[in-house]
């Protein structure tokens, strides 16, 4: 027995040694991260990290992160767990313009075998705490691909309405959310409208789920990157005997609100909510986006003109009208030109017009990827006669729906942040109004 008890006590101890070398490893790089001292960090790595995460991607990672967000101010407390005897720790970090986690992960032996930043953890927020959802999985079915998502429910839903949520560009999740944003767009439109009664679907992208499958593929249509998955959502609502199938809307964002209106054209829905949805094709706001962009600093360098203005020349090759350029290089490869080419015969009004279901055509004024400008008052402009289509131009909020009160940078995607609350009820009374 005492044999035994020694022998515990001795594993305890070589656990307890080897969690302490891993903490004293984590703070000893927080220091380095600290100093600006980056090629230090390097030798904390195990050999096969040494080798495939290499000294000068080390360098570029943090330089691109402090190019974006400023000096680091301070870090957090530091979180550690350990799983099948490889620990883990996740650093906050604070810089001047946005915070993200830094995540350490070791090997058994104690060295550094991983590190990655991410994205501050979501929280729920305030105005969803302590309500009672109904929660249940769900596969969106089309031909052979199999999407994963998730039914949200109001309390005592009965013959509730539900409402499809379509993302924009990207392999994005079920919460249009991103690998370093701690914020999820779709889930807090989803926790809203349910405060308000309204059922919700949401799902992983095709582009997300089969992301390797498809990277194969001579071209991608819109229709199968986006549309046919959002019609097999709306099959799917129809099949729950406690959801409205009378009650059936589409909510697109971005890229998703600019397909909207060829999902309600093949399918049966009751309305359509284009939320922050470009007019013209999205390759044609590329250069008007970083025209912005790189144009927050106050000024523009012969190098960023020259960017600017080769992106103009990628729009006139795409439209097949006389260019400068031949082929695509800051909008993608030549793969993508199938892709654009489809989006120049596509014009959303013309099939708005066509449609008989109601439609909101909405977003922030603070918009700088759909500036409201362009797009909004395009619509607006071709739409206004049209009694089935409503407009709502929202102040003060960016993209995500995300209030502020100065000009809207990518960095705010990186700040912890929700969609007012006042917001979410005006789109919920809309669709309420049936």
């Amino acid at each position: 027995m005492n044999r035994l008890i020694l022998v515990f006590v001795l594993c305890g101890l070589a656990m307890f040694c080897s969690a302490q070398e891993f903490e004293t490893k984590t703070e000893e790089i927080i220091q380095l991260f600290e100093q600006n001292k980056i090629g230090k960090i390097h030798r904390y790595f195990d050999k096969k990290t040494k080798k495939s995460f290499k000294k000068i991607y080390l360098f570029g990672a943090w330089k691109g992160i402090q190019k974006n967000n400023g000096k680091l101010r301070e870090t957090g407390k530091v979180a550690y767990s350990t799983v099948k005897n490889r620990q883990t720790a996740t650093v906050p970090l604070h810089f001047e313009k946005a915070s993200f986690n830094l995540i350490l992960t070791s090997n058994e032996q104690k060295d550094i075998a991983g590190l990655r930043f991410t994205a501050l953890a979501y929280k729920t927020p305030d105005w969803a705490k302590n309500i009672v959802f109904g929660k249940e999985r769900i596969k969106v079915k089309t031909d052979t691909f199999s999407l994963p998502g998730e039914l949200l429910l109001p309390e005592n839903c009965t013959k509730c309405p539900v409402v499809i949520l379509v993302h924009g560009s990207g392999p994005s999740d079920r919460n249009e959310g991103s690998a370093l944003s701690p914020n999820r767009l779709f889930q807090d439109l989803a926790y809203g409208f349910a405060i308000n009664g309204i059922a919700t679907i949401r799902y992983d992208k095709r582009t997300l789920v089969y992301q390797k499958q498809l990277a194969k593929a001579d071209s991608i249509t819109l229709y199968e990157e986006t549309i046919a998955d959002a019609i097999s959502a709306v099959n799917l609502a129809k099949t729950y005997p406690f959801i409205d199938s009378s009650a059936v809307y589409v909510l697109g964002h971005s890229l998703g609100a600019y397909a909207s209106p060829r999902i309600a054209d093949q399918s049966n829905v009751a309305g359509i909510i284009m939320l922050a949805g470009p007019y013209r094709a999205l390759y044609e706001i590329i250069p008007e986006q970083y025209a912005y962009l790189l144009g927050l600093d106050g000024k523009l360098t012969k190098r960023e003109n020259k960017l600017i203005e080769t992106a103009k020349q990628e729009v006139k090759f795409i439209n097949e009208e006389p260019s400068e350029v031949s082929k695509l290089s800051i909008m993608g490869s030549d793969k993508m030109l199938p892709y654009f080419r489809e989006f120049s015969t596509y014009n959303p009004a013309d099939v708005i017009k066509q449609l008989t279901c109601r439609v909101l055509i909405t977003q922030g004024d603070r918009d700088y990827q759909v500036r409201y400008q362009t797009e909004f008052v395009k619509y607006q402009e071709l739409l206004q006669n049209e009694n089935h289509v409503d407009f709502n131009l929202i102040p003060g909020v960016n993209h995500q729906l995300i209030w502020g009160d100065s000009p809207s940078t990518p960095n705010e995607y990186y700040i912890p942040g929700h969609p007012s609350v006042k917001v979410i009820k005006h789109l919920s009374d809309w669709i309420n109004q049936k």
